[in-house]
């Protein structure tokens, strides 16, 4: 009877929620978690792009009046200065929030395969993410952004994946972050060429005077991708290696080691080419001056 009686004073109501009332809501906020900055900027970067959906997961409140759940919604609607819609609910026994949370967050491709997109993968999953950060090493990414940029790169992906690396599994030849440089050479290079480099990975096509970038890139990998001393990560590491050994291999030019291309070498439609500067070239620029 006592469960009865509490469920009746739990409400929940679809509201359109303002910065104000977000402010508002927020100056009581008293028992929540630490704020996570890098969570905040998601939601908010997802809120201006118009990537916020309604759902059942929104803002709750304790039965006097507490905040339990939604602290990072209305922050990001702080930080996106855009109002958005979310299911309130009001009258939860404080108890409630040590439940909240619980459950296993879904993946890419558990939210890509309920919408029906079946042939979405982790490996694709994981060759468009690293596609999307390109050379840089630290980016925070929401997973709508992440869904909407399988969307627009989805014949690049599905090129390497299918057709490049002809639908096989070989780990060790091709991780994501190889992948991820060829899906982005599909852009700018002769596609059929990329293939030929698919092959010599996949150990499919003899060895040729023009490919010792696709053959020193197999031998590294196959050796499981020493760094020697290197301070990146070791995707970073593997993509940056990647871009020498493609881009070689394009220009049939004749190598003997990879060195790391840390510019980025094959920039989206999207994005201005990216490149470090080094302390030679902060030299060059102040003699110039």
């Amino acid at each position: 009877m006592a469960l009865l009686a509490s469920l009746r004073r739990v409400k929940t109501e679809n509201v359109l929620v303002t910065v104000a009332l977000a402010t508002k809501w927020l100056e009581g906020n008293t028992h929540n978690r630490p704020v996570r900055d890098s969570r905040v900027h998601q939601y908010a970067n997802d809120m201006k792009e118009g990537r916020w959906g309604v759902s059942h997961q929104g803002i709750a409140f304790a039965e006097d009046g507490t905040l339990l759940d939604g602290q990072h919604r209305l922050w990001a609607i702080l930080e996106a200065k855009v109002p958005i819609e979310m299911m309130v609910t009001t009258g939860l026994p404080m108890d409630a929030q040590k439940y909240i949370d619980e459950g296993l967050p879904r993946s890419v491709v558990d939210v890509m395969k309920l919408d029906g997109q079946e042939n979405i993968s982790a490996y694709r999953a994981a060759v468009a993410r690293r596609m999307l950060i390109g050379t840089r090493t630290q980016v925070i990414l929401s997973r709508q952004e992440q869904i909407d940029f399988i969307h627009q790169h989805e014949k690049a992906i599905n090129f390497v994946v299918d057709e490049v690396f002809q639908g096989k599994k070989k780990s060790r030849v091709m991780p994501a972050p190889v992948g991820a440089t060829l899906a982005r050479a599909y852009y700018h290079e002769d596609r059929d060429r990329l293939k030929e480099f698919g092959q010599i990975l996949l150990g499919d096509m003899p060895k040729g005077p023009d490919d010792s970038g696709a053959h020193l890139l197999c031998q590294w990998l196959m050796a499981n991708a020493p760094e020697h001393g290197q301070r990146i990560s070791r995707e970073v590491l593997i993509y940056m290696k990647s871009q020498r050994a493609i881009l070689a291999f394009c220009k049939r030019e004749h190598i003997r080691t990879l060195y790391l291309m840390k510019d980025e070498q094959y920039p989206l439609a999207t994005e201005a080419r990216r490149s470090l500067k080094t302390r030679s070239d902060l030299g060059k620029q102040r003699k110039a001056k």
